[in-house]
């Protein structure tokens, strides 16, 4: 028989794999979706949330003295499609086209304010968890009031509240390809942002995001000699002081030249697929285009877990459409977890006859005082034991049932007083020597 599984041991190991749960890939993985994007026969519900932890709805544009100009976002249309899916929704501030502002703004402590105070604004009223900010890009001059800017909006990023998830709402940036490093203090900006977003993408050397490119060397704005790639970029990075932790890769549905969409690309003549810079080729209108293939995604993904880098963001999530490969090669990537403890296969019975099958938590996430109804399929077990922890690791509700369902009042628990945010449940399957198999967990989110 299985050995009793330490409780402490498996509320770390759900702590640490929380993106795993209802299905969502074992990283980040962020998706920017520009408000002109809308191809025929296209619609939110095309975007394969399982495959997504956090979208972007892009671009909010800063305009004169601090303004911000939000008429083009979707709002609480993309806002609530995300939360049903689970995903978190953040808006992006500025991008290749609304950045024009950005450096005299930031360069007047009071338009400054200004801009920060709409921005979070915008945020908390429309509910979006959090914010990304696109300036493409800060120049040299601009490097202390980038630093005094992102200091102040992070501080009322944090100060604002939490998400629709219950934890902390987020900022982020988006930053360059290679070249336009000098207007970023490297070694300061991981204390003002939960996330930097790397451009993996729009090298046009003539690759559009080469992993690897040895001896093609380029020399930067801050006059820092690199590879021309990911990897070159990425590590001059980190080695400057960026935190690996905090460091998404930016990958693109898109190839190049001239920005043809993913799914159109691939109806082009395949030419061959290129090492070390992870990059399929194909012949497509005329031209050669530079395409990330499932296997060039695989082969970034499997690069930032070697890095211990938290995820990917992609640019832009309706160009894969109505192609679905780079989708699924996101969800099937398996990160690397604790090595399973050897365990003897016990004899009669096999484990295989014990499942505890068809979890189904409704409804979820659910308003905070409400009653939740936790429904399962019991094959062979004695009886099920549920338990309900919080993200401290805390215990606060304990069920054993032989019934197929249990009813949760989220209003109290014991002696706990169920608050806001998200509650981890496992399931253990009890057998008739009083042994107890770990058969999974869930999570649930209860809303204010």
């Amino acid at each position: 028989m299985k050995k009793i599984i330490k409780l402490f041991i498996i509320v770390l190991f759900l702590l640490a794999n929380l993106n795993n749960l209802y299905s969502k890939p074992c990283f980040n993985v962020f998706g920017y979706l520009g408000y002109w994007n809308n191809p025929p026969g296209w619609s939110l519900n095309s975007i394969d949330w399982e495959a997504l932890t956090h979208v972007l709805d892009a671009f909010a544009i800063p305009g004169s003295g601090g303004t911000l100009d939000s008429s083009n976002l979707r709002k609480s249309t993309l806002i609530n499609t995300a939360h049903l899916n689970n995903t978190r929704c953040l808006f992006s501030v500025g991008g290749q086209n609304g950045s024009t502002y950005f450096s005299t703004i930031c360069a007047d402590p009071s338009q400054r304010t200004t801009l920060v105070n709409n921005i979070i604004s915008l945020m908390t009223t429309q509910g979006y968890d959090g914010v990304d900010i696109d300036w493409e890009f800060p120049e040299p001059v601009d490097k202390t009031n980038f630093t005094l800017f992102m200091q102040e909006l992070y501080n009322a990023v944090k100060a604002s509240g939490n998400d629709y998830f219950g934890t902390p709402r987020i900022l982020t940036f988006y930053t360059t390809t290679g070249y336009h490093d000098g207007g970023i203090d490297w070694g300061v900006i991981g204390n003002y942002c939960d996330y930097i977003i790397q451009s993996g993408y729009a090298w046009g050397n003539p690759y559009n995001a080469p992993l690897y490119y040895p001896g093609k060397y380029m020399s930067t704005e801050a006059g820092y000699s690199i590879e021309q790639s990911i990897d070159g970029f990425g590590q001059s990075l980190i080695n400057r002081g960026v935190p690996a932790s905090k460091f998404i890769l930016g990958l693109p549905f898109y190839a190049t030249p001239d920005y043809v969409k993913y799914s159109t690309a691939k109806t082009g003549v395949y030419l061959g697929y290129d090492i070390p810079q992870e990059e399929a080729r194909y012949y497509y209108n005329g031209k050669t285009r530079y395409v990330n293939t499932a296997t060039s995604f695989q082969k970034k993904i499997d690069y930032t877990i070697q890095k211990a880098r938290p995820g990917i963001a992609i640019w832009e999530i309706t160009q894969i459409y109505p192609e679905t490969d780079l989708w699924q090669t996101i969800k099937s990537t398996v990160c690397p977890g604790p090595t399973p403890t050897p365990t003897v296969a016990p004899t009669p019975e096999t484990e295989a006859d014990y499942k505890i099958k068809n979890i189904k938590i409704t409804p979820n996430p659910v308003i905070k005082g409400e009653k939740v109804s936790i429904k399962f399929k019991n094959d062979g077990y004695t009886k099920v034991r549920i338990k309900i922890f919080n993200l401290s690791g805390e215990i606060i509700k304990v069920f054993e049932t032989k019934n197929n369902e249990i009813l949760w009042n989220t209003a109290t628990s014991e002696n706990y007083l169920v608050a806001s945010g998200i509650y981890i449940v496992t399931f253990e399957g009890i057998d008739k020597f009083g042994d107890f198999y770990n058969e999974g967990s869930l999570k649930i989110v209860i809303k204010r």
